[in-house]
C-alpha cells in the first residue's frame, strides 16, 4: 500500500516552482538480495514488511533579471525500515526497525542551469550538487554504502533552427 499527498504551487507570474509531497508505503513480503553462506551465489529472499515514511520537495525558480538562468534544488527524507523481524541467511535475526539497504535518510540535489543564445546556436551549462546520505548495503548492518557528494558541470551547444542537427554537450 502506497499512501501520498502533496501540494503543487506556483508563483511570480509562474517563475517560481514549489512542490512538497508526504508519503507512507507499507510494503509487505519485500524481497531482498541475500548472500547464501554455503554457496557463492546470492538469492531472492522475502523479508516480510518494510515501511518508507518520508517527505520530498522542489523548487524551481527563472530569476526575472538573469534571462535564461534557472535554480533548482529538491530535497527527499525517508525512513525505510523493516516492520517485521526476519532471519538473514547468515541465520542472523533482523529485527523490527532495521535500516532497508540503500535507502538513506537524507538525498538532496541542487542545480544552477544557465542558456543563452547566439543567433541559432543555444549554449546551456549547468552545476549540479548531489548528496547521497549514508546507509547500508545489507539489513546486517556491515555493509556501508553512500555517504558522498557529487559535482557535475555540463556544458552543452545546439542549433534552435536546425532540428536535424544534434545537441553536443
Amino acid at each position: 500500500w502506497s499512501f501520498e499527498s502533496g501540494l503543487r504551487t506556483q508563483w511570480l507570474d509562474n517563475t517560481l516552482r514549489a512542490d512538497i509531497t508526504g508519503f507512507y508505503i507499507d510494503w509487505q513480503d519485500a524481497q531482498l538480495l541475500q548472500n547464501s553462506p554455503s554457496l557463492p551465489l546470492p538469492y531472492l529472499n522475502n523479508v516480510g514488511g518494510v515501511t518508507s515514511k518520508g517527505a520530498e520537495a522542489s523548487a524551481q525558480w527563472l530569476l526575472p533579471w538573469v534571462t535564461g538562468l534557472k535554480l533548482s534544488a529538491n530535497g527527499a527524507y525517508a525512513l525505510t525500515e523493516t516492520s517485521s523481524p526476519f532471519t538473514a541467511a547468515d541465520g542472523s535475526e533482523v529485527p523490527s526497525g532495521t535500516p532497508w539497504p540503500f535507502a538513506p535518510l537524507w538525498q538532496t540535489a541542487t542545480t544552477a542551469d544557465y542558456t543563452t543564445l547566439f543567433g541559432d546556436w543555444a549554449l546551456n551549462t549547468s552545476i549540479t550538487h548531489i548528496y547521497m546520505g549514508k546507509t547500508i548495503g545489507d539489513l546486517q548492518n556491515k555493509l556501508p554504502v553512500y555517504d558522498y557528494s557529487q559535482w557535475d558541470l555540463l556544458v552543452g551547444v545546439s542549433n534552435t533552427a536546425s532540428t536535424w542537427l544534434p545537441s553536443v554537450s
